[in-house]
């Protein structure tokens, strides 16, 4: 992992993950249906999709798309959209 710097704090792939699990489950509630991740140069970047379900919605759920990096190529970032 990449070393911190005055402007920047490099985010461990995981505590991002956990991050975003944690507030699926935890505080609303929903169900982790499923997950999908990969890494790019040398481990240094990671994407990452997990679908989940709500907890009174059974025809509908979230898609949870995740992007970070160690080299600075790329920020911590998160979109959210509406799964059928």
């Amino acid at each position: 992992m990449a070393r911190s710097s005055h402007h920047r704090e490099p985010v461990p792939h995981l505590a991002l993950v956990e991050l975003i699990e944690g507030i699926a489950v935890d505080l609303v509630g929903a169900k982790i249906e499923s997950e999908s991740f990969g890494t790019g140069r040398k481990g240094q970047q990671m994407f990452g999709v997990m679908r989940i379900r709500m907890p009174d919605n059974d025809s509908h759920g979230l898609a949870i798309g995740m992007r970070n990096s160690y080299d600075r190529t790329l920020s911590a970032d998160i979109a959210v959209g509406l799964s059928v």
